[in-house]
């Protein structure tokens, strides 16, 4: 997999955002895509699902990062499903499943998130964490979201600053 598309997308509203994952679904043939649900994340949902309104062919799946993860293996691994979906991301960057073809920034970023192990699984430090110890927010990590063409996924980083989508 690599980076097919990006886009930087500041201060845009949730209306913008959701409409430019419209446009990589239709772009690239998405039947599925997923969005973290949590602050910001929520209306990017709600607008995207108001602007595929009545497409039977695409799956839209509300996340929310903090609640368990989905699997039970994963739940045993994982403390949260934003634990596990940045594990497991991060398990293809480290098999070059995802390539970073000069991508200087971001690969920053990724390596700037910590982990710790509580109670026996993996936890993710806070965006708040990562802040500070960057001075700065990450503009090019904000995980999770992703869609998905037949069995592909394609991962986007994405809220209202900014988007990236790997196949």
């Amino acid at each position: 997999a690599k980076i097919i598309d990006k886009k930087f997308m500041f201060n845009k509203s949730t209306i913008e955002t959701a409409g430019e994952i419209v446009k990589l679904v239709k772009q690239y043939g998405a039947n599925l895509v997923t969005i973290d649900v949590i602050g910001i994340g929520a209306g990017v949902y709600d607008n995207t699902v108001a602007l595929l309104k009545g497409n039977t062919d695409i799956k839209i799946i509300a996340t929310n990062s903090a609640t368990k993860p989905e699997t039970e293996d994963h739940a045993k691994k994982y403390y949260n499903l934003r634990a596990a979906m940045w594990w497991e991301a991060g398990l293809k960057f480290a098999n070059n499943e995802i390539i970073l073809d000069d991508e200087p920034e971001l690969e920053r970023e990724l390596k700037a998130v910590k982990y710790e192990i509580r109670n026996g699984k993996i936890l993710i430090e806070d965006k708040a964490e990562v802040k500070k110890r960057i001075n700065r927010s990450p503009v090019h990590v904000n995980f999770p979201g992703a869609v998905r063409k037949h069995h592909q996924w394609m991962f986007w980083i994405c809220y209202t600053t900014y988007t990236r989508t790997v196949e």
